[in-house]
């Protein structure tokens, strides 16, 4: 009887297996779609208004060191065109190089200058909204040890 109950037993185990491989299937199709959904709706939210780029290079420029010189602010032509529509007053006054980069996506920016570099590209900043979502996935998420 007891022989019958521990194979019993191993039979159930086994058939937990297969559930347990569906439920980690299942998470990461989820974390897939969240991921896709996220990256649809961001660029959507930059096609209906395309004025989030103000916010975007103000974030990116308050970033940079106080004492920051040849400030070079890399945008895709068309926010490029409403940063100085906005601002209404030359680069040399603001102390920026606008520079045009068709490869930028719109919504997004790079702020170069001879010691920093802020990447503020709409890729970039989708990745950091991300990654929380793959926190287990990457070896390197692991919190270091006390500092939980």
């Amino acid at each position: 009887m007891q022989a019958h109950s521990q194979r019993i037993e191993a039979l159930l185990s086994t058939l937990d297996t297969p559930f347990l491989k569906l439920d980690e299937q299942v998470e990461q199709e989820l974390v897939t779609l969240v991921i896709s959904m996220v990256r649809q709706l961001v660029r959507r939210e930059v096609r209906t208004d395309p004025g989030q780029i103000i916010g975007v290079v103000r974030e990116a420029m308050a970033i940079l060191p106080v004492a920051s010189r040849n400030v070079q602010l890399i945008l895709h032509p068309e926010d490029a065109e409403l940063v100085r529509e906005i601002y209404s007053v030359s680069e040399t006054e603001l102390g920026w190089n606008i520079i045009e980069d068709p490869v930028t996506a719109r919504g997004g920016c790079k702020v170069v200058t001879g010691t920093s570099q802020v990447d503020a590209t709409l890729e970039s900043r989708l990745t950091a909204l991300i990654a929380p979502l793959l926190g287990g996935e990457r070896s390197g998420d692991t919190p270091d040890e006390g500092t939980e």
